[in-house]
């Protein structure tokens, strides 16, 4: 099975390693040349508890040279989802099936005016990962993975997909209600990324403190009210037991956000496609999202003010 990865960050890195190591052929697409090209070169440096490994897997910046696939994985951030797609184009006309595990809400709608619903598969992950620079990432803590082919054409491949990360010790399963979990983890990052980001704080020293979990809760209660509204019924408690597991320093306490990555690094962020989306469809609700539209707020000044932020 041959599968592109276009967005080869930290998430797509680590994932693209995973179906290697599963037995699928995989070439990494990235915009990014530098990071493309240190893999070439080097390999893709890779730490993690057991240590530091280089593994040798195609990449690219060039995804026509990818060829004939049998399924595409985004992994690029929200803002760029329409992008990554127009730039696949010419690897797309063969009909692979499209699978997102991405952050936020909107993916699936846009994947869908571009490939249509039935080749779409919507997953959500908790696997953290952290980008260090060109070539090189940490794969850090536990996780899961969940996926869920939206339409026929895709379910045979979500299920081969399923299989490639079991057998490389990935903790997979197929879903039968993917969007109760992708509420669900939006509800986790509308809370961890967010506050972690204006704090400034590693997951375990946010989450450890109970001013802090205190407003994952508080942010996590608004977010289950605009499911709620949108008919998707999310385990709020299920929710919160995932920001206690995270916060375990054995687990993936250590784990910097991916949000607060951008903001250190003076970039875009994806806060408009994981909060943004929620608080505008809170007010066409008539619902108060007040601690999520103040983190919200928060994480927008900042954003706007790299070029002036104290060091």
């Amino acid at each position: 099975m041959k599968i592109a990865v276009v967005g080869a960050g930290a998430m797509g890195s680590r994932f693209g390693v995973a179906l290697m190591q599963g037995g699928a052929d995989v070439v990494l697409c990235d915009v990014f040349t530098a990071h493309i090209d240190a893999i070439n070169n080097h390999g893709l440096k890779v730490t993690d508890d057991d240590g530091v490994h280089y593994f040798k897997i195609k990449a690219t910046s060039d995804v026509k040279t990818a060829g004939n696939i049998d399924a595409l994985m985004i992994f690029t951030k929200s803002i760029h989802t329409e992008a990554a797609l127009k730039l696949a184009e010419p690897i797309l006309s063969g009909g692979a099936p499209v699978i997102t595990l991405q952050n936020g809400l909107g993916n699936i709608e846009v994947l869908e005016r571009t490939v249509g619903k039935d080749r779409i598969i919507a997953g959500v992950t908790d696997y953290p990962c952290d980008f260090v620079g060109p070539g090189e990432v940490n794969f850090k803590g536990s996780g899961y993975v969940k996926l869920m082919a939206l339409g026929k054409a895709g379910e045979d491949t979500a299920g081969k997909v399923d299989a490639l990360l079991k057998k490389a010790g990935l903790n997979c399963e197929l879903s039968d209600n993917v969007m109760k979990e992708i509420w669900e983890k939006l509800a986790f990052n509308c809370a961890m990324n967010t506050i972690t980001s204006v704090t400034r704080q590693r997951v375990r020293e946010m989450g450890g403190s109970p001013y802090g979990f205190e407003l994952c809760r508080l942010i996590a209660e608004e977010v289950s009210k605009v499911s709620a509204a949108e008919g998707v019924v999310i385990d709020l408690e299920h929710v919160i037991a995932t920001f206690q597991k995270v916060i375990d320093p054995k687990k993936s306490g250590g784990h910097i956000t991916s949000m607060l990555q951008d903001v250190l690094a003076g970039r875009q962020t994806e806060v408009d496609s994981i909060c943004g989306s929620v608080v505008q469809r809170a007010k066409a609700a008539g619902i108060a999202t007040p601690h999520l539209k103040t983190m919200y707020n928060l994480i927008k000044i900042v954003e706007e003010n790299y070029a002036t932020r104290l060091t």
